[in-house]
């Protein structure tokens, strides 16, 4: 299922994914989420954000990297993945998962997910 959530920003366009994942899996402030990741990205933050700096930047606050679940027959998508809370890897897009729904400004449900970064326990 997609639940509509925008981060608590006005900013426009899908290339802010990653900030907005980042914002919903962890409550953080959009402004703290663009300062953290401008640490570790090699362009603007509006051209999108490649996947190992994204890596670099949550293993930096605790999160790591889990591969999709092996699926007979069909690609993994966001509800396949576990209960919890999660930033998911999809085609060209970052999106939070949370127990399966995807929250976002758009619908990605339907798309395949690579992997997901979880919160270290």
């Amino acid at each position: 299922m997609h639940i509509y959530k925008d981060g608590n920003t006005t900013r426009k366009g899908n290339r802010y994914c990653g900030v907005r994942a980042l914002t919903i899996a962890t409550g953080m402030s959009w402004s703290d989420a663009e300062k953290l990741l401008k640490q570790f990205v090699s362009i603007p933050l509006s051209r999108g954000i490649f996947k190992d700096e994204y890596d670099a930047a949550l293993n930096s606050i605790g999160w790591h990297w889990v591969a999709a679940p092996k699926l007979t027959g069909r690609k993994a998508r966001a509800e396949d993945l576990p209960s919890g809370t999660y930033i998911a890897r999809q085609a060209r897009h970052y999106v939070c998962v949370i127990d399966g729904d995807c929250h976002d400004t758009f619908d990605s449900t339907h798309k395949m997910v690579y992997g997901y970064w979880a919160k270290a326990a």
